[in-house]
């Protein structure tokens, strides 16, 4: 008697040629996955190489921002002392601008006296008038290399002294003329309205503007 049961034959036979197609279908997706896979491959390759070309970029303009910042820098202190050995012509002031904290681009101001031989941080001096002086040079200074034509400022003089309200004027003057720049001045101090183009006088409430007469 045989030991093979031939009844399961045919079912036998139907799951070898199923066994052999899910075969030939999987051997087919594995060569469709290595394709997949070598594609990938490239694509992560570039990428890469991407990445360092970004990376390179990144540091190229950090180095170029760095060295804009600290010729933006340099060009700022060379402008402000050049306006303090105006103002201040009998004195030997000026100011240095050190870079603390290079990447939150912080700044610390240094006031020198060459005269007394000081050097303290501005925001501890008792210079108020050079402070008062320092903080529109600065301020005047980014208005202009943002192109803005108009500062408004609100008794910000009153800490100069008589002796050099003057030249400091003459200074405000010349920037005014030669950068078309127009400066509103809200002030109580007398002194100031003598130096203006064109005044207004606020009353009660009543704003009016002060003829040439009443100027004389």
């Amino acid at each position: 008697m045989s030991l093979i049961d031939y009844s399961k034959e045919e079912q036998m036979l139907n799951d070898i040629q199923y066994i052999k197609k899910r075969a030939e279908f999987y051997s087919y997706k594995k060569d469709s996955l290595l394709d997949s896979i070598r594609v990938a491959n490239d694509d992560v390759e570039v990428l890469t190489k991407h990445r360092q070309l970004i990376e390179s970029a990144k540091q190229y303009y950090l180095k170029v921002v760095d060295k804009c910042y600290a010729y933006s820098i340099n060009e700022m202190e060379t402008f402000v002392n050049q306006v303090l050995s105006y103002v201040f012509y009998d004195e030997q002031y000026r100011i240095r601008l050190d870079i603390t904290n290079k990447r939150n681009k912080s700044l610390t101001f240094y006031f020198i006296d060459d005269k007394k031989g000081l050097e303290v941080p501005l925001r501890k001096g008792n210079g108020k008038g050079v402070k008062a002086i320092v903080s529109f040079i600065l301020l005047t200074y980014y208005l202009l290399r943002m192109k803005s034509p108009y500062l408004f400022m609100d008794e910000s003089f009153v800490n100069i002294s008589a002796g050099y309200i003057e030249r400091f004027f003459d200074f405000v003057k010349k920037l005014c003329n030669d950068y078309g720049l127009c400066i509103v001045l809200i002030t109580h101090d007398l002194r100031f309205p003598e130096y203006a183009d064109v005044i207004y006088k606020v009353s009660k409430g009543v704003v009016t503007r002060v003829s040439e007469d009443e100027r004389l």
